[in-house]
Formats: C-alpha cells, structure tokens, sequence
C-alpha cells in the first residue's frame, strides 16, 4: 500500500482514507489507497473547466500542462483574471495535487496531466459559441473534463438558442475525443437542494452524455445541501452543512413545517456548522498556510459537489490509465456498478436489472448508484472488454401524440411507449412538449417494463414548463431490458387554479445489444442474505461472463456441473444451462475450475490456484504467486510456445497459460520460468493442439 510519507496535510484528508479523524465514519472514502501502487491517473489528460488553474502553484505546477491551457471567453490564458477566483485551483488540486512532495497535499490522481479551461462564471451562459469551443477544445486535447459550476437559470434546455452551441460541443467531446473513445464528461449536481432545486431541471445536469456527481457526507449521508435528481449516477464525498429549524413565533413548530408563518422558505433553516471539509489548494497567498495561518497556497474548507465531481473525474484517470481502451460509456457503467450503498437506513430502489450481485442495483435520487469505489472501479476497468462509444450507441425511441389537457387538481395523464427493439438499457430520456405554468404542481413518473418507477421532477420551485421541447433524463433503469411497455403519469396534484395542456411526449433509450458481464462485488454478501434468489446464476445467453474482479476476499468459481462455487465467502450456484466463458476474480486467494469449454480462467491478484480439469482453457494469473495444477505428472505434458503464447499441453487438453507463476503436476511443482516452451513444430504431437 503507497500512503504520502510527507504530504503534512494528508491527515486531513478523510476522502482519501478516513479513519474516523473529521468526526466520520471510519472507511467512507473513495477506497483509493490500493489503487496508488499500480495506478495514478499518469498519461491521462484532466481539463479543469472553472475558474482558471494557477500553472505555477507550487503543488500543482509537476502536474499542469500549459499547452492544455485555453479561456472560453475572449481573454485570459486558462488562468484566473482576478484574484477571487479560487475556485479553479480548489478543483485541481483535488485531482492532481503532486504527491510525496513535502509540502500541502495529494490529489486522488496525482499523477494525471492538468489542463484549465477558463470560464467566466458569472456570465457563462450568455456565451454559447465560447462554451462550444470549450467542449470543441477538450475533443481535440483531453481525456476527462471536470465541471464543478452548473447553469443558475432553471429549465436550462439545450433546445434553446443560448445553450445550442455548448450541446454541440459536448456531443463533438464524445463522439470524436480520444480518437473516438470519448471524452468523459463529469458536472457536479448543484448545491440547492435545499431551496428545492433538481438535476432534470438542467440539460447540463442530465445529459445522457455527461456523468453527474452528488455529494456524500463523511457519515455515508447524502450531504445535506446536495441537489437530487434521477439523473445523477454516483457521488463522492464532500463537507456537510449542519443546519436547525427556525421557528419564529416560539410555539415549538418549525417555519418549515408551518406554512402559515409569514417567513420565506430560505429562512426555515439556519446554518450551524461545516463538518468534514474537504483540504486541496487555492490560489497562492490567498489561502491559509498547512498549520493554518492566512496567507498561504490551501484551502482547508472547500466542498460542495464543487468538491465531489473533480474527484469522480479523479476515479475516471485511475480507471483510464488502467485500460485506456474504455469509451466513455464503460467509464460510467463501471462507476455504477461499483459504486457503494453507504447508508442503508436510506430509500433505495432496486432496479429491474439482473446482472449485479446476483439481481438489481441499488439506486436512488440522492446520490444515484452510491458512493464511487475506486478500487472496484480500477478492478472492472483492468478486465472490462466490451467497448462503448457514440459510434456504437444503440437507442430505441418512439413519440406519443398526446393533446391532452392536464386537469388541475385531478386525475393523471397516462401515456404508454410499447417498445420491442431490444437493448440494455443505459440511459432513459423522456422529451415534454407541453404547458404548464407551475410545474411544483406537478408529478412526473416513469415505470419501465421491468417495474422500476423513477420520479423524474419533484420540486417547489414555482417555476412555468418552458416553452420549447424540453428533456429529462433517468439512470436509474442501468442494466434492464427495453422490450415491453414504459410509463409515463403526469399529474397536477393541487387544485390551486393552474391547468396546463400536454402536446406530446417522446421516449428514448440509450444503450447497448449483446450479453452483459454479470458483476460481483464486495457488496454480494448483504444483498444475498437480503434476497437468497441472487445466489444462484441462471443465464441462458451461452456466453456468460463471471466478472468478480471488484470483490477483495477469496472466490472460488467452479465451472465443474453441480459443483458450489462462492463470491467473497458467499455461496453462488451456477446453473446446469449456463455457460460461462470468461471468469474474473480479484484481490483474495482464489480457486478457479474449469470444465474443458475453453473458457478464460482469470484470477487477478492474490495467490491464486487455477485448475483447467479437462479440454481447453486460458489461464491467466495476476500479481502475487499463481498456481496452474494439472492431474499428470510432468513428463506427460509438452510445454509449447504458440504465436509468442505458452501452452502447457497433455492428454487432458491444452491450455494456454500467462502471468503464472507454477505450475503444479502429480508429485511436483516447477517454476514456470525454469521451463522451456518450444515451437509447436518441434513437438511429435502439436496436431493435438489445433483447437487451442
């Protein structure tokens, strides 16, 4: 494990490894630690889109790249202007705050490439070409850009004008940044919860294109102030904000709670303390020095999902630097499914999915699929090997012709989408052309085939529908199936006098064709003690894939008919009709077995044994000590090099084997170096080897 030996403030930083020391709980952090040995985000390319990046910050300036620099308005060279906008080397410095270097801190990447690209965020949105040419830019230069800032003005929609370029260049990021994989996009979810804002309110914050971070407490909490939505897909830790109720006449109810109190809303809770700040840079001598003092190059109060976006931008560089093959589809789905559910006392629905741990993922509108795990996330990463980009995004998609009025007071407007195009759900966008003056009247509720219902707009904000085809988005169907009839009720619940009329109403989904990895995580134990029907695999594709690359205690996977296997400790049962083909396992002491299929053994890290049994297989060890055994003795195999692989080949079948370290046979065990794999034509028997 690599820990900062001399970064004096790395005890502050809870986020990376919490031990209870901000008034937490211990291990509510990103799980970062581990990771650090292997991987730093290095090759890996982060432009921070804010205020400007200080290139010569003394903990920054090993990392920053000023070709990487570029303003999106008409001045400036990805600096800050003024001596007020802090908040751009905040964000850096979270990302790639040089580690190891005796003074300030570490970033969670910090061995990723920094760029700035400045924005003027007081008047961002009056500049739609500049914040085209900002995304235009990240497409040609970088590999994750981070956004820690959001749109102030609500029903931010890119179907409007003012917003049409910035669209643009978002699309340009993804379908040709990084020679086509995608650029990934991360935008912080907003910090007005409280004042009853939503992420479906902003096309910024539910592009189906951009990943959208909340905030999570040092507790495990949803922070107190993070914006919800159904399109956030993860979240990461932040500071909380401790507030009470006010209650003005005295009489023990609270102003949020009495409605005929004559106070504003924005005064129902009064602020009491920040608790678990988040410490990173700022700019220089405008901060406070590492014992405190003003005058120095830190910030030790910084938060928001201003803090928690540049770290899940941070996860993405590890992850990238891992496989650098990934699109930025599998960046997300993989923070997904690895992310962790940190409050259990919460409301949690469990999608309609049957790829993950056994069933469906846990997921709500607070912080989406949970708190982003890094090293699970890396460990999914090293062995995904699907590809997903724009150029192969499949989308199924249909419009209903409503012209409906929506009664006030009464009773909803249903519309169906009977869908038969069949994909695997990713992304779920649902496009309104209506009317609606107040739409805190409203309800919007989506119900897919498989029973996931999603309230895609919930707010008080007495705000009118706008009047241009407007989009909200839901992530919470990651992993259903399309086919079947989706849901849409729209109701106005208070008769207050305001009707609104409904046009039509356009469905989309975003996803993918093909067999999904059913993935295991260190998360399988407490949800098969929740629902035993997990504990068994059932998939009757022909090709399934066993992926328990995130799980970190022992795994044993027996591919053998009628033989128990178990994830992390757990029992699994592996149906007599499915066929697994690939078997990833993680960082325990695992016993893989195959049954002669031909199916890949991997056994990831730890000190592992792989056992082939019968016919062919590829067997593949990671770091740690690895042992391939066969039944034989030695001197039955022939031991053959193959295209630059080495084939251990016996009566049994022929296996290809890498990254093992032993090989054990009847009444030995060899070092796998300490043979001699052959060409294929200097073995008598190589015919025996044409189906490896």
């Amino acid at each position: 494990m690599a820990t900062p030996v001399n970064d004096p403030l790395f005890p502050t930083q809870w986020y990376i490894e919490n031990t209870g020391q901000s008034g937490g709980t211990a291990g509510i952090d990103l799980n970062v630690l581990q990771v650090w040995p292997d991987y730093t985000g290095r090759g890996v390319t982060v432009g921070v889109y804010d205020q400007g990046v200080e290139k010569n910050h003394p903990d920054l300036i090993a990392n920053v790249n000023p070709s990487l620099f570029m303003s999106a308005q008409p001045f400036g060279d990805g600096q800050p202007t003024t001596d007020s906008e802090s908040h751009g080397n905040n964000v850096a410095g979270v990302i790639a705050a040089t580690h190891d270097n005796g003074i300030g801190l570490a970033g969670v990447a910090y061995g990723a490439t920094l760029g700035s690209v400045y924005l003027d965020l007081s008047v961002h949105n009056q500049y739609p070409d500049d914040l085209k040419a900002a995304y235009d830019f990240a497409a040609q230069n970088l590999d994750i850009s981070s956004n820690s800032w959001g749109i102030s003005n609500n029903f931010t929609n890119f179907n409007d004008a003012d917003n049409r370029g910035a669209a643009q260049g978002i699309d340009n990021a993804i379908a040709n940044g990084r020679d086509g994989l995608g650029v990934v996009i991360a935008f912080a979810a907003g910090n007005n919860r409280l004042e009853g804002d939503n992420t479906n309110l902003s096309n910024f914050a539910n592009d189906p294109a951009i990943i959208t971070v909340a905030g999570i407490a040092h507790t495990g909490a949803t922070a107190s102030y993070s914006t919800p939505g159904a399109s956030i897909l993860v979240a990461a830790p932040t500071q909380n904000i401790i507030y009470r109720n006010v209650d003005t006449d005295g009489d023990g109810v609270p102003d949020s709670q009495e409605k005929g109190e004559p106070v504003p809303e924005t005064r129902a809770l009064v602020e009491v303390a920040r608790v678990g700040n988040i410490t990173t840079t700022a700019l220089m001598g405008r901060g406070v020095t590492e014992s405190g003092a003003p005058g120095g190059d830190y910030d030790m109060e910084f938060g928001g999902t201003s803090a928690a976006t540049p770290m899940v931008s941070s996860v993405a560089a590890l992850m990238l630097e891992a496989n650098p093959k990934l699109g930025y589809r599998d960046v997300a789905d993989i923070l997904a499914l690895s992310a962790r559910n940190t409050d259990t006392s919460a409301q949690w629905t469990i999608n309609g999915a049957s790829n993950w741990n056994g069933g469906g993922m846990h997921v709500n509108n607070d912080v989406g699929y949970g708190l982003v795990d890094a090293l699970a996330a890396v460990r999914l990463a090293e062995t995904w090997t699907s590809q997903h980009t724009a150029a192969n995004l499949v989308s199924a998609s249909a419009t209903n012709t409503v012209n409906q009025n929506l009664p006030d007071g009464g009773q909803a407007v249903v519309t169906r989408f009977q869908v038969s195009k069949a994909l695997n759900v990713e992304d779920v966008q649902v496009t309104l052309d209506m009317e609606h003056p107040n739409v805190s009247n409203l309800s919007f509720l989506l119900t897919s085939p498989s029973g996931t219902v999603t309230s895609l707009l919930d707010t008080p904000l007495p705000l009118a529908f706008p009047s241009n085809p407007f989009s909200m988005s839901s992530t919470h169907s990651l992993g259903e199936k399309s086919t079947g009839t989706w849901t849409l009720s729209i109701q106005d619940k208070s008769a207050d006098g305001a009707s609104g009329r409904i046009d039509s109403v356009g469905l989309t989904l975003l996803g993918s064709t093909g067999t999904l990895p059913y993935v295991y995580t260190n998360e399988y134990a407490y949800y098969a003690a929740q629902n035993p029907a997990r504990t068994v695999l059932n998939d009757s594709s022909g090709a399934t894939v066993l992926n328990a690359s995130p799980v970190t205690n022992a795994s044993t996977v027996n591919l053998l008919p009628g033989m128990p296997s178990s994830i992390g400790g757990t029992p699994l049962t592996i149906g007599a009709n499915t066929n697994v083909v690939q078997v990833y396992t993680g960082d325990g002491g695992d016993v893989l077995v195959g049954n002669g299929n031909g199916a890949l053994l991997s056994s990831g890290r730890g000190n592992d044994l792989i056992v082939p049994v019968t016919g062919s297989a590829t067997l593949s060890g990671g770091p740690g000590l690895d042992t391939a055994a066969f039944p034989a003795d030695q001197t039955d195999y022939s031991f053959l090099n193959l295209g630059g692989k080495n084939v251990v080949s016996g009566l049994e079948g022929s296996s290809t084997i890498q990254g093992v370290e032993l090989l054990a046979f009847r009444g030995s065990i060899v070092p796998t170096a300490g043979l001699t794999f052959l060409p294929a034509e200097s073995d008598p028997n190589r015919t025996a080897l044409a189906q490896v």
